[in-house]
């Protein structure tokens, strides 16, 4: 039996404002409710397909739902859409970021502390025009031990290194820091495609500690659930959260923590775990070949750097009490011998994949010393640590640039 039209008009309605309340749903599903105003952005967007159901005009009301639709494709098929690309992480752009570490976060960092980005994301003093070539443009590509988010700006290794290479070659040495605490290799795949755009003339890789935590996460568990897809990571909302930096200008943020950063010592849980791996994980080998083809695509000199880290046997009790990453928000923690295990083995195997590929490396590693002068936790640097990370890798791009003895000051012309 046919149905009449008005319970057909219901059953439309009904369906329409399923789908609309199902899309709302998935909204707040991907929502972010520690970051309030991308909340607030999210929810407006996925609601209004819900909202403007009460519409009188039918093609506002078809047009709400296709633009519900929309916004949950998008979301789903970003990672095939941008591939690689996909993993792009970056730092809000224009941002100012003071820190006030009221109660210390270990010998070595006094407070507060001040961080900003450019209109990239980037952390760089003075500003850089990246549409431009310049004399010489160098990237930094890490995690929180190149973003060094506690720091001043003028603090961190890579600002110093600039000042240093800019003050030996007599030229304008730009040294863009696009660190971001928690990525590891694969993320640098996708900022190296990125960067490109940005006539990059060397780009230095730290990358090695976010890997092994990933690692051993993926051996032994994860306590904390894993962080899931959420609307900024989308290509709709990458887009917005990048215009906004631009249209609204530059944000500042000030605020304390009271509490010392790391709380309980990680070394101290009672269920200990040893793993002593005979070589780097796939994951973390396959994502660096990725890295040095990129490099000989491009034609880029690629600098690879190894980690340093307070897991070291010489490493005193006092910096031992203050690790948290062995690995982070776990239930358990890897054994100090494991540790030191791992951090050599990764390290090792960068020193032999960057050789058996071509690439500088500089090895860091075994030029910080475990000390509570050079870091503050397991692999973050102090001050002084900063410091001597800048001189190290100062002297290593000088002699990637000239390794002739002779020449006291090597110029730095990078190829051109």
């Amino acid at each position: 039996m046919a149905l009449d039209p008005i319970r057909l008009k219901l059953i439309a309605r009904i369906a329409r404002i399923l789908l609309a309340v199902a899309i709302l749903i998935y909204g707040l599903a991907i929502s972010e409710p520690e970051s309030p105003r991308l909340l607030a952005l999210t929810l407006a967007l996925f609601s209004l397909p819900l909202l403007l159901q009460i519409a009188r005009s039918a093609l506002v009301r078809a047009y709400a739902l296709w633009l519900g639709i929309f916004l949950v494709v998008q979301s789903l098929l970003t990672p095939v859409l941008l591939g690689d690309a996909a993993d792009l992480v970056i730092n809000r752009p224009n941002m100012t970021i003071t820190r006030n570490f009221r109660d210390g976060i270990g010998p070595g960092v006094p407070g507060p502390q001040t961080a900003t980005t450019d209109s990239k994301g980037f952390r760089v003093f003075p500003s850089v025009d990246y549409q431009r070539p310049s004399e010489a443009r160098i990237f930094a590509i890490g995690g929180s031990t190149t973003e060094q988010e506690i720091l001043n700006d003028d603090a961190t290794w890579t600002h110093r290194t600039q000042v240093a290479l800019s003050e030996r070659s007599g030229k304008k040495v730009e040294v863009i820091n696009t660190g971001i605490r928690g990525i590891r290799a694969k993320n640098h795949v996708a900022t190296f495609r990125y960067i490109v755009a940005f006539h990059p003339d060397m780009i230095l890789f730290l990358t090695g500690a976010n890997d092994w935590v990933f690692d051993a996460f993926e051996l032994f568990g994860y306590d904390q659930p894993r962080r899931r897809w959420v609307f900024s990571n989308t290509i709709l909302g990458r887009a917005m959260l990048a215009e906004y930096g631009r249209v609204f200008g530059r944000r500042s943020i000030a605020f304390s923590i009271v509490r010392p950063l790391n709380g309980e010592p990680s070394l101290q849980r009672s269920r200990k775990i040893s793993w002593l791996p005979e070589r780097a994980s796939d994951q973390y080998l396959d994502n660096l070949r990725k890295i040095s083809a990129l490099c000989h695509e491009r034609k880029i000199t690629c600098v690879f750097l190894t980690q340093p880290s307070a897991y070291h046997p010489d490493a005193p009790d006092s910096l031992k009490k203050s690790f948290w990453m062995t690995p982070p928000a776990a239930s358990y923690t890897l054994t100090f011998d494991s540790l030191i295990h791992i951090a050599e083995v990764y390290n090792r195997d960068l020193i032999e994949f960057a050789k058996m590929h071509g690439h500088p490396v500089c090895d860091l590693a075994s030029k910080i010393g475990a000390t509570t002068e050079n870091f503050y936790d397991d692999v973050h640097f102090t001050y002084a640590g900063s410091q001597r990370v800048a001189e190290a890798v100062t002297a290593c791009i000088e002699d990637v640039l000239d390794p002739s003895p002779a020449t006291k000051t090597p110029l730095l012309d990078l190829g051109k």
